[in-house]
């Protein structure tokens, strides 16, 4: 279908986005922490772009509640700012400012609505502190703009209330203008400080540099003004529409006058609400809801918007803002979420895209099991099932017709029943319908859109899923009851046995209520480019992949006056990973009971275990260092029931200093300043907080190091690598076929690598009765006795693996007995502590994934869970590169033919040259993790799905040369 939008539907939904979609529920910050995704980038749409005078920092805000900062150059994250936020919308932030300097963010939106007035925050850009909230605003704030002297700030608001501007220095209100007839939404200072306002009550106006009202002209034909945008000279000023694809040129002395309009051409549909000026001023963009082929295009002119046009493809849905570069460049942003870079050719120099899944047209598809567990997915838009998410096995695969055996489509149809005008596709809104159940409309909120439906299989009630909300009817209409929504219900269905309600949603999420009541049991969220999910229970309690565990965390409010907290699940993993959770609750329909049934005795509530806090107050982040000791300043907040230990310092990940540190009461914060040795090299320094069972994300900053290196920077590692492989036990009924054997060849592809990747190289093999207890706690002694800064050290494990009642692993050595673990096998405390503590590179490889059947388990299951041990280890505290065999509870395969497992084989053809997919004469760790996981699905047919994980603090590195 060609998707046509309609200018007046493209403004209704603008508008919604200004405003926000239904009915504000109770407004007010929350007291308890909330559970919010992480992907890595928005999760919601972007609604605002801004850079500083030079162009260096880029910032985008979201639906999704946070302020992010951007490097203009390479496009990787500066920090995350994360404002005071409620469970409803309060937070949403639709509009941001950087100062010229760049040293401050203003945001705001839906923020502040607790209040009898609205609110705005600014922060500084490198700490990430509030340091002012502008409070008691008449209505909320959409688009925001720093004066280029740096001391006003200027402000747009809903309703008929005008700007408003603010003095920088503190908050006072400097000037202001509230005649206006509808709301105020864009705005735009001049280089001589001059502002130009638009407004939705069909009005463009200017201001003069003491924020005097000199020029107010109405548009033409009843056009509703949008974006606005002075010349880089300040002589003219560009205009875009909200409710048409036109754009007009004024000339902006102290009076506006019509001066021309740009080539208009094939721009036929949706709008051009966006405008801006390349730097010297010779080119002229818009951009908005105009589509051409399928996407939202940028519009360049030449000759200052008098000549020839040029258009690039940008956006799936809509352009939101564009922003001048240097070098003639543009940077823009989209609701899709998308955010980049265009270069003086038109090319991309680099494009940020929504990790999400896109579940647009899966309302057709969604196919669902009859208990609720197995739900069939697709991750691209208008597509058939990809993925099939199993909750009682707690895993992600590719869709096969095998595993998708048995699931029901929704159901449609009722006798005597007749629901019509339900369904409005996203890629053709037309016009909005409600929805009749025998002619009878359905009782929805104003202005509210239903996207998608499905009956219960008794035909009784049904589901019916709007943009905002998911609501259960009876066959007579009556609402039965609804649950607000964090995205648009674009697909929803019931399970067979009747007891769930499923729906996906636009925020790349897939939901489980409780058919009877609505209650919220479990949420999924799977990242669509990498294969990583994290699916979890109201109270935080999950089941994730390798690297999984960082896709949500907890938002803690801090106050209305400072800057919100974020912890990742995996802070608190010790008590929260808890995969069997995701398939009992689905099937007790209680949380409660579920932590029962899985023998998970009650504790404090997750939310109030999270650890202490750290943060680098000096140096910022990039700064550089010409000698040692740097002095280090940083704070500390401490938390409930959380008792401060220490305070761990890592650089690239890996220990580097250790020293004691005095508890903090929880909520109060303390200020310390320490000297320490720094690695003469650039790197990532990181700090972490650790309790008696807990430690805080990490804190970094990046290091560019000016003087003297001590090695020269140019020589190779040397490497050190323990490889142990068990095929031969004492216990004959645990042997195994190529576990040995893998161990001696992985021995030798790393040794073969010795004047290559690494200088010198040592190897300890330890095989079948050599691999005796004694022998492995003493090959982890060598390692940490030879491991240096400067080396590489890797351990490689190949038997079996198994975790005890407690559910902690043990690795089994040769004279291991499996009746008694703790006196006969390698506990995974004892591989953690060496691995933790080894001061180089460090990687650990593992396929110890063999059947449970030799150890009175399952024959189909791994007797461990590998993912536990894949997570922790490349949390920060440990900071390991790790590859595991396979993911979960699943088994390694081996073969014959091979030679080998089908991990060890995929291993070998990769540091031999196979994961140098881009003939560039090494294999990095990353590379490396690519080849492995897509060689080790193909051999074994998606049955093995290798757990690969690398910390974010770890750069990559070579692990071969070729």
């Amino acid at each position: 279908m060609t998707r046509r939008i309609i200018p007046r539907l493209i403004f209704a939904l603008v508008l919604a986005a200004l405003v926000g979609s239904g009915p504000a529920a109770a407004v007010g910050l929350s007291d308890e922490p909330l559970l919010r995704i992480e992907a890595g980038l928005h999760a919601g749409p972007i609604n605002a772009l801004a850079a500083d005078s030079e162009g260096r920092l880029l910032a985008t805000v979201s639906y999704d509640k946070t302020l992010r900062l951007w490097s203009a150059d390479t496009g990787k994250s500066v920090r995350i700012i994360r404002v005071p936020i409620g469970e409803d919308l309060e937070g949403a932030l639709f509009g941001v400012a950087l100062s010229g300097d760049g040293t401050l963010a203003a945001v705001a939106g839906w923020t502040g609505g607790w209040e009898q007035g609205w609110s705005l925050y600014l922060f500084e850009t490198g700490t990430g502190r509030m340091v002012r909230r502008i409070a008691g605003l008449a209505h909320r704030v959409v688009k925001l703009a720093f004066a280029p002297d740096g001391r006003h700030l200027a402000a747009v608001m809903r309703g008929k209330n005008g700007v408003r501007v603010f003095k920088v220095a503190d908050g006072a209100l400097a000037a202001s203008d509230s005649e206006y007839d509808n709301d105020a939404v864009h705005l735009d200072f001049a280089a001589d400080g001059r502002l130009a306002v638009t407004s939705l009550d069909g009005q463009i106006r200017l201001y003069d540099r003491s924020f005097a009202r000199t020029a107010r002209l109405r548009a033409a034909n009843g056009q509703s003004p949008y974006g606005v945008r002075f010349s880089p000279d300040g002589a003219l000023l560009a205009v875009g529409y909200l409710d048409r694809p036109q754009v007009d040129v004024f000339q902006a002395g102290t009076d506006l006058v019509y001066a021309f309009s740009p080539d208009l051409r094939r721009a036929d549909n949706g709008s051009l609400a966006h405008v801006a000026w390349s730097r010297d001023g010779r080119t002229l963009y818009a951009g908005g809801a105009y589509e051409r082929g399928g996407k939202a295009p940028l519009r360049a002119w030449s000759e200052g918007g008098r000549g020839s046009y040029r258009e690039t493809p940008l956006a799936a849905k809509r352009i939101v803002q564009l922003q001048p570069l240097a070098n003639g460049e543009v940077a823009f942003a989209s609701s899709d979420p998308a955010f980049g870079v265009l270069g003086a050719g038109g090319r991309k120099r680099f494009e940020h895209r929504s990790p999400l899944a896109d579940f647009r047209g899966l309302a057709d598809h969604f196919a669902v099991s009859h208990d609720g567990k197995r739900v069939a997915l697709a991750f691209q838009p208008f597509s058939s099932a990809s993925h099939l998410f199993q909750a009682g096995e707690a895993s992600l695969a590719p869709y096969t017709p095998a595993l998708g055996a048995g699931l029901m489509l929704p159901i449609r149809e009722a006798k005597d029943v007749e629901i019509l005008d339900w369904e409005h596709d996203l890629r053709d809104w037309g016009q909005r319908r409600t929805p009749t159940l025998n002619g009878r409309p359905l009782a929805l909120v104003e202005n509210e859109t239903s996207l998608s439906l499905a009956f219960a299989p008794d035909r009784q009630s049904f589901l019916l899923g709007t943009h905002y909300r998911l609501i259960r009817f009876d066959r007579s209409g009556k609402e039965i009851w609804s649950q607000r929504l964090p995205g648009e219900a674009l697909a929803v269905n019931v399970s067979g046995d009747g007891r769930l309600a499923l729906a996906a949603l636009g925020d790349g999420t897939l939901r489980w209520f409780r058919m009877a009541d609505g209650v919220a049991l479990l949420s999924l969220f799977p990242q669509s480019e990498d294969g990583r999910w994290v699916a979890w229970t109201a109270s935080g309690y999950y089941g994730a992949s390798a690297d999984g565990d960082q896709l949500v965390g907890w938002h803690r409010n801090r106050g209305p006056d400072q800057e919100a907290d974020f912890v990742p699940v995996n802070a608190v993993r010790a008590q929260a990973y808890r995969p069997a959770m995701v398939g009992k609750v689905l099937e007790t329909l209680d949380e409660a009971q579920a932590l029962r049934q899985a023998g998970i005795p009650s504790a404090t509530p997750l939310a109030r275990a999270l650890p202490p806090l750290l943060r680098i107050l000096d140096p910022n982040d990039n700064s550089a260092v010409a000698a040692n000791p740097l002095r280090l300043r940083y704070a500390v907040r401490g938390a409930p029931g959380q008792a401060i230990r220490a305070i761990k310092v890592l650089a690239d990940g890996r220990p580097l200093h250790r020293f004691e540190e005095e508890d903090v009461a929880p909520g109060a914060e303390i200020q310390r300043s320490r000297d320490i040795v720094v690695p003469d090299r650039d790197s990532e320094l990181a700090l972490i907080v650790e309790t008696e069972g807990a430690s805080s994300p990490p804190a970094s900053v990046r290091l560019l190091w000016k003087g003297v290196r001590r090695d020269g920077g140019g020589l190779k590692p040397n490497l050190h690598i323990l490889a142990v492989g068990v095929s031969r036990y004492r216990q004959t009924a645990l042997d195994l076929n190529f576990a040995a054997k893998d161990a001696r060849d992985i021995a030798a592809a790393f040794e073969r690598q010795a004047g290559r990747a690494y200088g010198t190289i040592e190897v300890r093999l330890l095989t079948d009765a050599q691999a005796t207890g004694a022998a492995l706690r003493q090959g982890l002694d060598w390692l940490k006795a030879t491991a240096s800064p400067l080396d590489a050290t890797m351990l490689f494990l190949a038997g079996h693996g198994v975790d005890d009642a407690a559910g902690r692993y043990f690795f089994l050595p040769h004279d291991a007995d499996p009746a008694g673990l703790e006196a006969s096998a390698l506990s995974y405390a004892d591989l953690r502590a060496t691995l933790a503590a080894l001061p180089g590179k460090a990687v650990f490889f593992i396929d110890s994934c063999h059947s449970g059947a030799a150890l009175g388990g399952r024959t189909d299951q791994a007797a461990s869970d590998t993912t536990r041990i894949v997570n922790d280890l490349k949390s920060g505290e440990n900071g390991i590169i790790v590859f595991a065999s396979s993911s979960g509870h699943q088994l390694s395969q081996e073969s014959a033919a091979w030679g080998n497992g089908a991990f060890t084989k995929a291993l070998i053809e990769g540091l031999s040259g196979s994961a140098d997919l881009l003939k560039r004469g090494y294999a990095t760790a990353a590379m490396l993790q690519v080849y492995v996981g897509d060689r080790v699905r193909d051999l074994t047919g998606g049955a093995q799905t290798p757990a690969i994980a690398i910390p974010n603090l770890v750069p990559d590195f070579p692990l071969a040369r070729f």
